[in-house]
């Protein structure tokens, strides 16, 4: 009976990674100049999803990292995970966006949308969040925007959905707006990314 129950689950999982997969023939379309490498997650290098973790796609994929070099990493909805920092022959180590060391420049995804960075946050990043500056004074950011990658800055291409503006915090006089960004990504539950492999400029 349990060797049952354990058999259904893998099923169970089998079929969820395949619509993920299946969904992810939608990146195909949107970022055609882009050659699109599927990897698995293999490791977390430290305990939770927001510091780094390892890809089975390496050297061997065609993924070489430098210091002018790195490739966009997207979950099967497109959603942005981050960035490939390093590869060896058969892997590479992913930062994602919510790590406090990660940059992204973004913009509001609506027509003439103002741009500002979205960087991750060690206070805010274990409940999925970013935190959104250099928002600029006469900018109309409202609650609910959907912030996606500018394109600015060469990491990234532009369109990539981040996630959406859950607060904004008025800084007054004495410092600058800021406001916090729920991302989309789901990085609990994350088994399968995507590479964006291309000239990121």
């Amino acid at each position: 009976n349990l060797i049952l129950q354990q058999r259904i689950k893998e099923l169970e999982e089998n079929g969820r990674r395949w619509e993920e997969l299946k969904s992810a023939l939608n990146i195909r379309d949107i970022f055609s100049d882009y050659t699109i490498i599927g990897a698995g997650v293999l490791t977390r290098d430290l305990g939770e999803w927001f510091d780094t973790f390892r890809i089975n796609a390496g050297i061997r994929d065609g993924i070489l990292v430098d210091e002018f070099s790195s490739y966009a990493v997207v979950d099967s909805n497109m959603n942005l995970i981050g960035r490939i920092i390093s590869s060896d022959y058969t892997s590479s180590k992913v930062l994602p966006i919510l790590n406090e060391g990660s940059t992204v420049s973004g913009k509001i995804n609506a027509p003439g949308g103002i741009t500002l960075r979205v960087r991750g946050d060690l206070l805010l990043k274990e409940a999925s969040k970013c935190r959104v500056d250099n928002i600029a004074d006469i900018a109309a950011l409202r609650i609910g925007d959907e912030i996606i990658t500018s394109g600015l800055g060469g990491l990234y291409p532009p369109g990539i959905p981040i996630g959406e503006i859950t607060e904004i915090i008025d800084g007054g006089q004495t410092s600058e707006r800021r406001a916090v960004l729920k991302v989309y990504a789901d990085y609990r539950v994350l088994t399968d990314v995507f590479i964006l492999k291309g000239r990121l400029d």
